[in-house]
């Protein structure tokens, strides 16, 4: 494993068949987050700030975003702020019924970029990050759901709002309704919206101040 941040590690991947002892690598890369859909056939990763899925019956990787740019804009992975403040990583669910992935974008492009110097030869190696210190701009979160049949994607509505937190997002019950949790940035009221997945129109649920 190779780490990015606290909780975030990049592994090679392989899938292992218990039935017929068959080992298939996932991908050439190393990855984030490798998940199983719920029935098995298929496992979603991050790479490259994109997200995929691999269809285990015929060993096909469908990329689920191409917008993934270092820096910028981060699919299916929660950005530094996101990591640190909320203590997840993994930003994609699998619906219950396999059928829709939903999953985070950060479009950081705006955030503020600090540089630190990391120790690993004579000279030492300069690494810049998006790092948004008290009340500068922070990403742009948006919510969108995946459809895996017809290969379309939908934004979730989160409001008109972007300077929020979407601490966590949930599949219901029912797998076409996603529960998400909306915080404002004084983090003092915090709001559950449920979303449908085919239209991305959401209502309020519940909410707390």
């Amino acid at each position: 494993g190779q780490h990015i941040y606290r909780r975030s590690v990049l592994y090679r991947v392989y899938v292992y068949d218990i039935k017929t002892g068959a080992i298939q690598l996932l991908d050439y890369d190393k990855v984030l987050h490798a998940t199983f859909s719920p029935d098995g056939t298929k496992v979603a990763f991050v790479k490259n700030n994109n997200l995929y899925y691999k269809d285990l019956q015929n060993s096909q990787t469908i990329p689920v975003t191409t917008d993934g740019e270092k820096n910028r804009i981060i699919n299916g992975n929660c950005d530094w702020v996101y990591e640190e403040e909320f203590e997840f990583t993994r930003a994609y669910d699998w619906a219950p019924d396999g059928k829709h992935i939903a999953y985070y974008r950060f479009d950081e492009s705006l955030v503020p970029e600090y540089t630190i110097a990391i120790y690993d030869k004579l000279y030492p190696t300069q690494y810049t990050y998006k790092y948004p210190k008290a009340g500068e701009r922070n990403s742009v979160v948006q919510i969108k759901v995946y459809d895996l049949k017809t290969k379309n994607t939908i934004n979730a509505n989160v409001g008109k709002e972007t300077d929020q937190y979407i601490p966590r997002i949930k599949w219901t019950q029912n797998p076409d309704e996603l529960c998400i949790f909306r915080m404002n940035r004084l983090q003092n009221k915090l709001e559950l919206l449920e979303a449908n997945a085919e239209t991305g129109k959401s209502h309020l649920l519940y909410k707390e101040e």
